[in-house]
């Protein structure tokens, strides 16, 4: 494929500088995407936060962080039709407004992405579960679009809502979408049901068909493990990659306990995804192991370099149903007004943006119970404190890192590395990270 032909579909891994404005793929050599097949433009997020020096930044201390966002992630609704047992929405904060974006501030979205954005934003839905409240899905595209024809529009969905008919109204318009999906069907039904208890498997799997047809025939998987479903990591995998899905943002969930038997239950699996990897000649992506390739810059990450991480409020923003924005999409579900920085209304309050990143950068992410562990982790020298939402939503404090996120992040550099090392060797890793 030549360099002209080339659109950077994220199946061969070649770039060609397009991926933020065409989002159009032809067809690759292994067949994975279609000629036209739109792409979901979440894969090109994290490649727009790694190129921030092309856009006019603010120095705040020793960080410095773009003067135009290019992402809003807006949460349409905060109702979900499911209860999945460990969403971090409703198991830490339940008390939700349970209600839709209102008519006001879509009104005046418009005007807030022109004073603050980037002239072709990436305008993402969130919840809740988006597709909850089409409605308002569909008047944010109205009113956004013939205003800003060069924005972006996708969603994080957990599929269930997704008709064909929506789909194709979707498609139509280059939406990009995460599909939160957990696996096959055992381990989806273990912790993803509706809210009366009923498992969702059959329903995510038909939108799933919906949005393979519509939208895009490869998109990314967002895909949750936790202990209880470590053991069927393997096999599920394969029923992806035979299913044409090779898109795989594999997460553990890091809010919640792991025992070592669970730690060595999930390395032992993706060891097996590892020699899959190796032996095969199938372009896939798995979150996991892409996330080891840090370890392979020219210089280890500094004190300064991880800094340049996605932080708060640094290129990408949230807003909720009533036009507050936060300096986290995540931090959206917590509703508390001191990880806000303005609103739609009034705009957004730059000092308070500058003293939250004067915050989260004062010093680096560590582990809250045995600090010196940090220093003799295998990781230490890519790590960049994990999330920094989660990192809040278990420890109160964006510095303190769950004793979890360190100890999968220990035992993958320990057993994933090598595998790591041969598919460098392969030219089957490019260092980005799935999403």
């Amino acid at each position: 494929m030549s360099d002209q032909e080339c659109k950077n579909c994220y199946t061969c891994q070649k770039e060609c500088g397009q991926c933020y404005t065409c989002q159009t793929c032809v067809e690759s050599e292994n067949n994975l995407g279609g000629a036209g097949v739109k792409v979901d433009i979440k894969a090109g997020i994290q490649d727009m936060r790694t190129e921030r020096h092309r856009l006019k930044a603010i120095t705040v201390g020793d960080v410095q962080i773009p003067e135009k966002f290019f992402e809003l992630t807006l949460w349409n609704t905060s109702r979900c039709n499911f209860r999945c047992d460990y969403c971090f929405v409703y198991k830490l904060y339940p008390n939700q407004e349970n209600k839709d974006l209102k008519d006001e501030v879509i009104e005046k979205l418009p005007e807030f992405l022109e004073k603050y954005f980037v002239p072709n934003p990436n305008i993402w839905f969130f919840g809740g579960e988006p597709m909850y409240s089409w409605d308002t899905i569909v008047k944010v595209y109205e009113t956004v679009k013939p205003r800003i024809p060069n924005a972006n529009f996708g969603m994080t969905s957990n599929l269930a809502l997704i008709t064909e008919e929506k789909a194709k109204w979707l498609g139509a318009r280059k939406f990009g979408i995460l599909c939160s999906i957990d696996g096959g069907k055992e381990s989806h039904n273990t912790h993803r049901k509706f809210a009366d208890g009923k498992p969702t498997w059959e329903y995510v799997w038909k939108g799933l068909e919906n949005v393979r047809k519509y939208i895009n025939q490869n998109p990314q998987i967002r895909w949750t493990v936790a202990p209880e479903t470590v053991k069927y990591l393997y096999n599920d995998f394969l029923f992806y990659v035979k299913q044409g899905l090779t898109n795989l943002a594999i997460e553990p969930v890091y809010e919640i306990e792991w025992k070592q038997e669970d730690l060595e239950a999930w390395a032992s699996e993706l060891e097996k995804i590892g020699k899959f990897l190796v032996d095969s000649n199938i372009p896939i992506r798995v979150k996991s192991f892409d996330d080891l390739m840090i370890l392979f810059n020219p210089q280890p990450i500094s004190q300064s370099q991880w800094k340049t991480r996605c932080g708060l409020a640094q290129g990408g923003i949230g807003m909720d149903i009533n036009g507050r924005v936060f300096a986290c999409h995540r931090f959206v579900a917590t509703m508390k007004e001191d990880l806000t920085i303005g609103d739609v209304f009034n705009g957004i309050d730059e000092e308070k943006r500058k003293a939250l990143t004067e915050y989260w950068a004062k010093e680096r992410p560590y582990m809250v119970s045995n600090s010196e562990r940090c220093e003799t982790c295998p990781f230490r020298w890519g790590c960049m404190g994990g999330c920094l939402a989660v990192n809040y939503d278990v420890n109160g404090d964006v510095h303190k890192v769950p004793k979890a996120y360190c100890d999968i992040m220990e035992i993958n550099t320990k057993r994933l590395l090598p595998y790591v090392l041969v598919l460098r060797q392969q030219g089957k890793m490019a260092g980005r990270q799935t999403y």
